[in-house]
């Protein structure tokens, strides 16, 4: 009688289970990991940021060196974490298993897909150790900036192109899952929001993700035979560059924040002891981002110099995405209200969620305003709007998800105090942080500047303030640590 080999036991054994591994559980424990590391290591770069930014006329770090490491803490954190955590992490290990799926559509595909993404994460970190180090060129990698720099730009292209494969492949499995795969007597009005949500993101990932590709292609043709569609001296256009890279990169930021909506509305009826209100609204809100999360790229462009036409419809359907996104919103505090609240550390961050998300709301319907946008684009005020859309919102909604899933994907309890003490720390870290920045747009403080003089008024004490908040934050880091 055959008798079964017995598993491999100790760290070796476990090393490699998770090297050959193509179980769902396992893969987004993978992920999961990974996201996380990239985000305690842009964390790192930001408080190198805020302490250059500190005091005026700081030598901290050179001009070089901070525009290296403002482009690793953008990229870091935008590309493998934000997007990782909520949508391949948690989407991943929970997706299935609230499907009442075996598995994922394509399990080999989806370990294949992981080891693409830490692929990619370890091309973008070896830049730094290369002639010429990592990029100097900010993480939106505008040409010509991006053709002129060092070697460290051809090793984030690659890196965006591996990155780019694992979603097509990651995202295409989660639809042919979620569409495929659930059980029986599961319609789609019955799936849980989470998963709605990743189907959602999945969708819109797919969609967009054309654009960051072609855009990372051609910079690395470019830069390697001279093959360029950006180069006026030849014919080209860099605005094109631009067009390529936020006709995926805005998108992307609905991609982002999707999925940690899912996890926010999970998280806010489990703990409010009451069914999720206004559940088809919330879906059709979803779709509804979906379609006009493809609408609004161009709001990053409304001064390169486009028509007036291209200006007002590319505001107008700016301002008009806040609709779903505030019902997504309106049915979460909907869900709250009138339930026996149950105030533990997932729940905290749906609070903290609320709040923040709500401002950064405003203040992209505002940006919406071409006029207004003319005045604070570049300026520390955008800075501080996309912070709390995606550091207050996405970010909190990650801890959320983190805390919410922690005992099912560990198998152990987190501790409770250590917990809401992160949280606290973070919240206020946050709003130290990143509300005087609001300040500093308003009086006319640029974007990725390293130094600046003593002499402006507001200017040194908001970034001294700022700083004090991002040292909070790293301390709330430590006690999550």
């Amino acid at each position: 009688m055959a008798i079964a080999a017995k598993p491999k036991t100790g760290f070796w054994g476990t090393l490699w289970d998770l090297l050959t591994t193509v179980d769902h559980k396992k893969i987004g424990l993978l992920y999961t990991a990974t996201a996380f590391f990239a985000f305690a290591l842009a964390g790192v770069f930001s408080l190198l940021i805020r302490t250059q930014l500190a005091v005026p006329n700081n030598h901290f770090l050179t001009g070089e060196q901070y525009n290296q490491v403002l482009t690793l803490h953008g990229a870091t954190m935008l590309f493998f974490f934000i997007i990782q955590a909520g949508l391949t992490g948690f989407g991943n290990f929970v997706v299935p298993l609230m499907l009442g799926a075996r598995d994922v559509a394509l399990p080999r595909v989806n370990a294949f897909s992981y080891w693409a993404f830490l692929g990619a994460v370890l091309l973008a970190l070896m830049s730094y150790f290369f002639p010429g180090g990592a990029p100097a060129v900010g993480w939106t990698f505008y040409y010509p900036f991006s053709a002129q720099s060092g070697s460290g730009v051809d090793f984030y292209m690659a890196a965006i192109l591996l990155l780019g494969f694992s979603s097509l492949l990651g995202n295409a499995n989660f639809i042919a899952t979620i569409y495929n795969l659930r059980a029986q007597g599961m319609s789609l009005w019955k799936m849980p929001m989470y998963v709605w949500s990743v189907f959602a993101a999945s969708l819109l990932n797919l969609f967009s993700l054309a654009g960051l590709t072609s855009a990372s292609l051609l910079i690395l043709l470019d830069r390697k035979i001279g093959l360029t569609w950006f180069n006026p001296e030849i014919g080209g256009d860099p605005v094109l560059f631009q067009q390529f890279f936020w006709f995926y990169s805005h998108p992307t930021v609905y991609v982002m924040l999707l999925p940690y909506l899912g996890i926010l509305a999970e998280v806010a009826s489990t703990f409010a002891k009451k069914p999720l209100f206004g559940y088809r609204q919330m879906v059709w809100a979803q779709m509804g981002i979906v379609v006009l999360g493809t609408m609004v790229w161009a709001h990053h462009m409304f001064t390169v110099g486009e028509s007036t036409l291209f200006q007002i419809a590319f505001g107008f359907f700016t301002a008009l995405i806040a609709v779903p996104t505030g019902v997504k919103l309106f049915n979460i505090i909907g869900t709250l209200w009138g339930g026996k609240l149950q105030m533990k550390t997932p729940l905290l961050w749906v609070l903290g969620f609320i709040f923040n998300f709500l401002l950064g709301g405003i203040t992209g319907v505002m940006l919406s305003m071409v006029p207004l946008d003319y005045q604070f684009h570049d300026s520390y005020f955008v800075v501080a709007h996309f912070h709390n859309v995606l550091m207050a919102g996405s970010g909190f909604g990650a801890f959320a998800g983190l805390y919410y899933w922690w005992p099912k994907m560990t198998g152990r309890m987190y501790d409770e105090r250590l917990g809401r003490l992160h949280f606290w720390l973070f919240l206020v870290g946050y709003l130290l942080t990143f509300l005087p920045q609001y300040a500093l747009g308003y009086l006319g403080m640029p974007r990725r500047y390293y130094t600046y003089n003593a002499d402006i008024a507001g200017w040194p004490e908001l970034n001294l303030l700022s700083t004090l908040g991002a040292y909070i934050l790293g301390l709330g880091g430590l006690v999550w640590v």
